[in-house]
């Protein structure tokens, strides 16, 4: 068990969630110092076969597995899903699928697709054969060359924060509003 749902985030990533999890996981002394009120703290987590449960998802978990012995197979509600979706970027670590749109209000410019930008995939050169096209085609399978002529694909670049940062935020449960600031040599100083 652990105080840290204040912490985790759906998708953050599993190895990032453990060491969040280990961060403030509850000793054997801690638990017996906080007694019965430890369960009505709103931070406490369960891991169960490396997934994590709030502590009102996992109580119904937890009594069947003391009273019974077994562990039931284990449903997702109320899981926090923190395993990240990273197909696309463990084929191409430069670059990542970002859908087209967005709610930027004050972007001065349209959104016109024909105008968006593109990122080339340049491929190994062991790849490419004598026969250059044709080996590609061979290693590629259908549902990988219609997923790279179907979708574009943009270049973005992410910060991710520290637990010591999203800590520093104080966020609450549930939606928060973040005031950040950056510059472009466009627009220049944004809020």
């Amino acid at each position: 068990i652990s105080l840290c749902k204040h912490l985790l985030s759906e998708g953050m990533g599993i190895e990032a969630a453990s060491k969040t999890f280990d961060a403030e996981k509850v000793s054997f002394e801690k638990f017996s110092a906080l007694g019965p009120s430890i369960l009505k703290n709103d931070r406490l987590v369960v891991r169960i076969n490396g997934q994590y449960f709030p502590w009102d998802a996992a109580a119904p978990i937890v009594l069947g597995m003391v009273s019974f012995g077994h562990e039931k197979t284990l449903e997702p509600k109320g899981m926090i899903a923190v395993e990240r979706i990273e197909k696309k970027l463990e084929k191409y670590p430069s670059s990542a699928i970002v859908p087209s749109g967005g709610s930027w209000r004050f972007w001065p410019f349209g959104f016109n697709k024909s105008k968006s930008l593109t990122a080339t995939r340049s491929l190994p050169s062991d790849c490419l054969g004598d026969s250059g096209e044709k080996s590609l085609e061979k290693q590629l399978s259908a549902a990988e060359r219609e997923d790279m002529n179907t979708r574009s694909t943009k270049k973005v670049r992410t910060i991710i924060p520290t637990s010591e940062q999203l800590a520093s935020l104080n966020l609450k449960e549930g939606q928060n509003i973040v005031t950040f600031t950056f510059s472009t040599a466009m627009l220049g100083k944004q809020q």
